[in-house]
């Protein structure tokens, strides 16, 4: 007995299975059509479902958004943080690394907000079931900007670790700074995946 799609099933032949309480079959077909190769469709009646790869699968998209919004939220809380013991201490960086850190936090910004704005657009308008409003137009013209911050962060991080235009080309920041505007590049770089594959990009 098999318990899924809410039911119980009864094995018949290789890879096929009867509802118990009915006449329905659930036939499982492999890549090579032997039951020893990786399960990727089921017919069920007239439906058939086939078993996406690991990047298509919900649980993947969702953990890599919450990745990108965590990365995202450490910079918007806590460079301000940092900028204001560094003015404490009268150690203000260098133009280059502050502006970096302008970038970072405006990718940051720009990613976040559009996730909020979205989502919120979405919950109140059912925008996805009628059709855009003039306010989720506006709001899909930010992923645009979001893309154009992110090349600059994949810039800057090079700029960083070789040191552009700092005094003596010592490189940016810390070791611990600069490995985490590394992370926060790759993360935008990730998020404008992310919006690219859900066809955010573009849709304003």
């Amino acid at each position: 007995m098999l318990a899924f799609l809410g039911g119980m099933w009864i094995p018949i032949a290789p890879l096929t299975f009867q509802e118990a309480t009915g006449g329905e079959l659930a036939i499982f077909r492999t890549e090579a059509g032997t039951p020893e190769g990786r399960v990727t469709y089921l017919i069920r009646g007239e439906l058939a479902y086939e078993k996406p790869p690991w990047y298509r699968q919900t649980i993947f998209h969702f953990g890599l958004l919450a990745g990108c919004l965590l990365v995202f939220l450490s910079s918007l809380l806590g460079w301000p943080v940092a900028s204001l013991i560094r003015r404490r201490r009268s150690q203000e960086p260098t133009l280059p690394p502050r502006g970096a850190r302008w970038v970072g936090w405006a990718m940051s910004a720009t990613s976040f907000g559009f996730v909020l704005s979205f989502v919120a657009e979405v919950y109140e308008n059912d925008v996805l079931l009628y059709g855009l409003t003039s306010l989720s137009r506006v709001i899909l013209i930010l992923p645009q900007f979001e893309a154009i911050l992110a090349v600059m962060a994949l810039i800057l991080v090079c700029a960083a670790w070789l040191g552009w235009g700092a005094p003596g080309k010592r490189p940016y920041w810390s070791l611990p700074g600069r490995l985490h505007y590394t992370l926060l590049a790759l993360a935008g770089v990730a998020f404008l995946w992310w919006l690219g594959y859900w066809n955010l990009l573009g849709s304003g």
